[in-house]
């Protein structure tokens, strides 16, 4: 939900929107393009490391060992409603380049068995992986939707679509949210449901025999009476204090019973329940990789990217419909990365021509001798190169960088721009003469406003008055920026890494892929708290337990600042067993504490193990391990029957 505004005016906004852009398509600029993310700052012992692996199979796993004391997972907020804090990040970059002399077909890297999200299919597998019932699967695609996006819209509908939410965005709203849960759970055989909210959007997932509410936006979850089972949008609606005894917009968020107040009062509509949300996810990560091309994952941003919604003032959100991912706030902005596509085609060999769309007119000097490399087969007649440049992931900016030669003021050299192939722009035309290097941008023509591009053409005209050598290309290379999202890296972690290489390709391929990365031994982890009361085993009165622990040894760490608490029904605390035992300490009256006390009396049954733990987040943002797994039982009157 956002600013409380409803669903219908959203809509309208959007459609407005879209036709602005429709009437001023002609003169839209680019991909908007703000500050760039400052540089990850170093400190005194930081080591630089890099690892480089030649691939020549199509499936082939190695080893890569991250030393030091930090990672990026364990410098991460848990992810909450709205953007979270990723502290610092030890991973630089991840290359991968097509060093042979074939394409390489659909090449992808999975690190650690993490983040295969080629397909929507890839997706929930992976989202479900070692769960056997439908109640847990339905469940496990909740939990894995909510811990990997965050709160805010661009205002397109490029945020519908699972693929491009875990792998380019990152964001979701309500609406957005409600279409991708939705498909992930068809994917893997549910049936879904719309549901009736007033000023924002869910879905609910039928398993043993009945709908339950699952808002991946709001993180929320409502469980009945019986502590246990997921109640329906229906159910809410007869009994608003599901919702009112139940921790709203995530682990980020404050406890505040006005909050929770205020969801349950979303909650009213009781008329006839059908219709269904999803059907949008349609992408997916496929690419080619040519010879010469590279992809470069990076865990930066240079400021560029997509959005649909049109000017924000000052750069301040006032209404929907408008501005970037920045007007959501730093850390939303902070969260988006920048990848690079590089391609630089060989042409000193005939294996160039393959990977050119069309051309007419056009000689190599491998095929006649002349220089430039290639150039017009012959003088007189106009001639032309077209390469196409094509992502999985959106594209916010580009350039080429090539070198020329031009004889004489009369040899034609031009530069030319489509996102068809059929309707061009000019972006250059060449005044200098002799052999000369040039740099042609054209970031304010791709994506702007409302039109998301995954491909562009380039041509490249030329036309010599008298010999055919009087004008050419000698070397070029394209460099495309994208978008990507934080969370969808193939990201090191501490340790030893498993990497997994697959592609598709039939023929034989050669790749080379770097890893660069900074191993940082100056900061430490807060260690495990310990003496946890209720101690393990122990049965309390009553259902408003107090836990408590013992704040860790520092151990040279610097102090302890926050405490991350979690219960769970389940002893491999798999997942809290609700929004209301997945805990920030700081979010809480025990804020500045080591302790936590249960919110209401009956969240808990009678004569049932429960499960908790606690971990604790020092001054610099790093987290220490989780302490042991620790159990208990409440003795309280109750009826389970």
């Amino acid at each position: 939900m956002i600013k409380k505004v409803s669903s219908m005016k959203r809509g309208l906004v959007q459609i407005l929107t879209v036709l602005m852009l429709l009437i001023y398509s002609e003169v839209a600029s680019g991909a908007h393009q703000g500050p760039p993310k400052a540089k990850w700052d170093s400190i005194k012992g930081d080591r630089e490391k890099k690892h480089e692996e030649i691939i020549t199979s199509g499936s082939y796993e190695y080893r890569v060992k991250m030393a030091g004391n930090i990672d990026g997972f364990i410098t991460r907020m848990p992810i909450s409603y709205g953007a979270y804090h990723q502290g610092w990040q030890p991973n630089r970059f991840m290359r991968l380049e097509n060093i042979g002399d074939t394409d390489v077909v659909n090449p992808w890297i999975i690190v650690n068995e993490k983040r295969n999200w080629r397909t929507l299919k890839d997706i929930a597998e992976q989202a479900v992986s070692g769960c056997t019932t439908e109640r847990d699967k339905a469940r496990a695609i909740w939990e894995f939707q909510r811990n990997h996006r965050f709160h805010a819209t661009t205002w397109g509908n490029e945020s519908n679509d699972a693929v491009k939410v875990y792998n380019i965005y990152g964001y979701t709203l309500c609406g957005n949210d409600a279409q991708v849960i939705s498909d992930l759970w068809k994917a893997i055989g549910l049936r879904t449901r719309r549901g009736y909210p007033v000023g924002h959007v869910v879905a609910e997932a039928f398993y043993d025999g009945e709908y339950h509410l699952l808002d991946g936006d709001e993180h929320a979850i409502y469980l009945r009476r019986d502590n246990e089972t997921i109640a329906s949008e229906a159910e809410v609606v007869r009994d608003h204090d599901l919702v009112k005894r139940t921790h709203t917009y995530g682990i980020g968020q404050q406890d505040s019973r006005e909050t929770d107040e205020f969801s349950a009062s979303l909650y009213g509509y009781e008329g006839q329940r059908k219709g269904e949300h999803g059907g949008r996810s349609k992408h997916t990560m496929a690419y080619t990789l040519r010879p010469g091309e590279s992809i470069e994952w990076r865990w930066d941003h240079i400021g560029k990217q997509y959005t649909a919604g049109t000017e924000a003032p000052d750069g301040k959100w006032r209404k929907d419909g408008e501005g970037d991912l920045a007007v959501w706030g730093e850390l939303a902005y902070d969260n988006m990365r920048n990848g690079v596509l590089r391609y630089v085609p060989n042409l000193e060999d005939s294996i160039y021509r393959k990977a050119v769309k069309s051309e007419s007119n056009i000689a190599a000097v491998w095929e006649d001798g002349v220089r430039p490399a290639i150039h017009p087969s012959k003088a007189g007649q106009p001639a032309h190169v077209i390469w196409r440049i094509a992502s999985a992931y959106v594209i916010v900016g580009g350039r080429i960088q090539a070198r020329f030669h031009r004889a004489g003021a009369e040899e034609l050299l031009r530069v030319k721009l489509s996102r068809d192939g059929k309707k061009w722009e000019t972006l250059w035309t060449a005044q200098a003469t002799g052999n000369f290097s040039q740099e042609v941008l054209f970031d304010d023509k791709l994506s702007p406003r409302g039109f998301p591009q995954y491909e562009y053409f380039l041509q490249v005209e030329m036309e010599a008055s008298t010999e055919k050598g009087d004008v050419g290309i000698e070397s070029i290379e394209f460099i495309t920026d994208v978008q990507m999202a934080l969370l969808g890296l193939p990201e090191l972690e501490l340790g030893d890494n498993l990497v997994r290489y697959t592609d598709e390709t039939e023929q034989s391929r050669r790749i080379r892929i770097t890893h660069s990365w900074v191993e940082r031994t100056a900061w430490l982890r807060p260690s495990a708290p310990d003496t946890m009361i209720p101690v393990n085993g122990a049965t309390v009165e009553g259902t408003l337990v107090s836990f408590r622990w013992e704040p860790p040894d520092y151990s040279g760490s610097s102090e302890v600042e926050d405490y991350h608490f979690r219960l769970s029904n389940r002893q491999d605390m798999h997942w809290p067993l609700s929004p209301n035992f997945d805990k920030l300490i700081s979010k809480t009256a025990s804020r500045s504490k080591t302790e936590w006390v249960v919110p209401y009396v009956g969240l808990l049954n009678p004569d049932t193990d429960y499960y908790w733990r606690v971990r604790a987040k020092n001054a610099n943002g790093v987290w220490g391990p989780w302490s042991e797994v620790s159990s208990f039982k409440c003795a309280a009157p109750g009826d389970q029957s």
